[in-house]
């Protein structure tokens, strides 16, 4: 039985009345279809007698609408929805060009960051308005012959002398002073922080990004300081009855930590970045003869994290890459994480140490074999030589900030990136005296007159 047998013997009187239908091209009756109406519609009994009216509506292009269905058409004009637009092609092709827009612009600013050749075009931006003469220096200031020290402290430069700490904008405009009296002036600078001790004496004076002045006054003598780019500062202090004084204080100048080495002497003292890491060595004897040890602490806790054994070398200087602290001896170079693990070593050998800096996340070094014979290195924070260069010349001043190296000796001023790629000379003129890099890849000089900003 098929399908229409099946309606036939369900419904047998339907069946024959659309068999006595008249036929689509009959005659038309008063309930035919009227004009505009399908042609091969069947009349329906049961419609209404006053059906709805009809009219084309927006997209309807031939089409005849209910009054209802268009107004529900227009409605949906004026409202799109978020689903409605992303099934629209030209509306992907818009929104795929923003993310690649964007995925470009992120890519842009990370080179923007990291590479010399982004870090020119900065360069040129921010000192575009500065006079430059042909072999790039800028901005001179005569200081006079009253400064003992000068230093960078970001974009400014800050000067040490016996009458205290001053601060200077880049054109020579005095920006703060911290005012007290220093026998032996010693300039400590970082990003944030601009700070001039008395060496052997009790004074100390500081100031911070916010151009805030304050002067220290310990009880005994000052045998060192360090100031953490992030605008905190540690110094050691000889005592009576203790061997040595670890002091740490915040960016706001207020003492966080203070530690007591009864044991030990503290010779040296490092501050890590953030301020929350604080490293320091110590001198004693062991058995009649001379023994080493490096304390790691944490500044928000009494005992040391870890207690490291150093043997017989001497520590010359203590300083941090992010949470790495770097050992520099006299016959080598050590990596220690902050829990006092050995990350990795740089054996000096049969030649010495002659000058270190660090930039963002390596260490410069100067080896000498003798007066001739210089070599430049920089060394990741597992000890992993990462460029070396023969020099054979002498040199008088090394620096390192972000990615850049400066080497100044007889012959000028000498920029390097950190893989000792060469991106910048300045002959030397007879008056240049020392070289601060900065993180932008400029150079704060030292002449004879005062300061000159270098632009390569």
């Amino acid at each position: 039985m098929t399908e229409n047998d099946g309606r036939t013997r369900l419904f047998p009187g339907l069946t024959n009345q659309l068999k006595n239908q008249p036929s689509p091209s009959g005659p038309q009756s008063e309930s035919a279809p009227g004009p505009g109406a399908n042609p091969n519609a069947r009349a329906n009994p049961n419609a209404r007698e006053n059906p709805e009216p009809r009219h084309k509506g927006p997209g309807s292009e031939g089409k005849v609408v209910p009054l209802r269905q268009a107004a529900r058409q227009q409605q949906a004009l004026r409202h799109w929805s978020f689903e409605d637009i992303r099934s629209m092609p030209w509306r992907r092709l818009v929104l795929i060009t923003v993310l690649v827009l964007l995925l470009a612009a992120v890519v842009f600013l990370v080179l923007w960051g990291q590479t010399a050749d982004f870090d020119a075009l900065r360069r040129s931006y921010t000192y575009r308005g500065l006079e430059r003469d042909s072999q790039g220096i800028a901005q001179e200031v005569s200081l006079g012959t009253e400064y003992a020290m000068l230093g960078a402290m970001g974009r400014r430069t800050a000067i040490a002398s016996q009458l205290g700490l001053q601060v200077l904008d880049e054109d020579g405009t005095s920006l703060a002073s911290s005012v007290a009296a220093l026998a032996q002036p010693v300039l400590v600078t970082s990003q944030k922080l601009a700070l001039a001790y008395d060496a052997g004496g009790r004074t100390i004076c500081l100031i911070n990004s916010a151009m805030q002045t304050q002067v220290l006054h310990t009880e005994q003598k000052i045998l060192m300081a360090d100031a953490a780019e992030g605008g905190g500062f540690c110094y050691l202090t000889a005592a009576d009855e203790d061997k040595s004084v670890l002091t740490v204080h915040s960016d706001r100048f207020s003492e966080v930590f203070c530690w007591y080495s009864k044991s030990r002497y503290l010779t040296t003292a490092a501050l890590s970045d953030n301020g929350q890491l604080v490293a320091a060595a110590g001198a004693g004897s062991r058995d009649g003869l001379y023994w080493s040890t490096l304390q790691l602490l944490r500044t928000d806790q009494e005992t040391p994290v870890a207690d490291v054994d150093l043997g017989q070398a001497v520590v010359l200087r203590l300083d941090w890459i992010g949470d790495t602290c770097v050992l520099l001896c006299h016959d080598r170079v050590d990596f220690y994480s902050a829990d006092g693990a050995l990350l990795g070593s740089y054996a000096l050998g049969s030649r010495s140490l002659s000058a270190a800096a660090v930039g963002e996340d390596f260490l410069a070094l100067t080896l000498s074999e003798d007066r001739d014979r210089q070599t430049l290195l920089t060394l990741d924070t597992s000890g992993n030589v990462i460029a070396e260069l023969a020099l054979g010349r002498e040199v008088d001043c090394l620096s390192a900030a972000g990615d850049y190296v400066a080497l100044l000796g007889p012959q000028g001023l000498s920029l390097y990136t950190r893989q000792l790629s060469l991106y910048g000379q300045l002959a030397q003129t007879g008056s240049l005296r020392s070289c601060r890099m900065r993180n932008d890849g400029t150079v704060l000089l030292t002449t004879a007159q005062g300061t000159a900003l270098y632009l390569p």
